[in-house]
């Protein structure tokens, strides 16, 4: 079913019938989340368990509550090697048909417009998690960035680690001559 879009009548009918769906979804179909791997699309093997429930929210309003849950690898920024990312999210919509229905909703729940095609809860789930990841995706302490690690510890076993670099030291004696104070 994530396969697929879903219709608002789909939608209004799973939520009558209490549906709620547990499926497997792989990384690699999901371009955004792919381009943040470590590994080149071919290699992705990583795969979240998701749990989409049909629910109505805020009273009427047709809706869905999702839990997913795995592990991505992805890459540091700092070092640029693998970084495991736990995901474990848990979020509830409001599927919204119209924009006329956008109007008329309060904002006290996140929402989503249905297009004509319907709702295609993978690109949902996709985009609610790429909306967790930190801007920064790096490990927790910058000791854990193993080739970062090696390049620090080379630069400070190096010979010039020592020499300070002191840009305004001559300035006072620069300004002293040039523009002497009277008193």
């Amino acid at each position: 079913m994530f396969a697929e879009y879903i219709g608002v009548a789909q939608l209004n009918d799973c939520i009558a019938r209490g549906v709620t769906l547990n499926e497997t979804l792989a990384v690699v179909d999901m371009p955004g989340l792919a381009s943040l791997s470590h590994r080149a699309a071919d290699e992705i093997t990583e795969n979240l368990d998701v749990r989409v429930k049909f629910i109505k929210v805020a009273g009427d309003v047709s809706g869905i509550k999702v839990t997913v849950n795995g592990n991505l690898e992805l890459e540091c920024q700092r070092c640029l090697e693998p970084l495991t990312w736990s995901v474990d999210n848990t979020f509830e919509l409001g599927v919204l048909a119209g924009d006329d229905q956008m109007d008329k909703t309060a904002d006290i729940f996140d929402t989503v417009l249905v297009d004509e095609h319907g709702l295609y809860l993978t690109k949902v789930i996709e985009d609610e998690i790429l909306s967790a990841l930190p801007l920064a995706r790096t490990h927790q302490q910058s000791k854990d960035c193993g080739k970062l690690v090696a390049v620090y510890e080379r630069a400070a076993d190096s010979p010039t680690a020592g020499a300070e670099n002191k840009p305004f030291s001559n300035l006072a004696a620069l300004i002293g001559t040039a523009n002497p104070r009277k008193k």
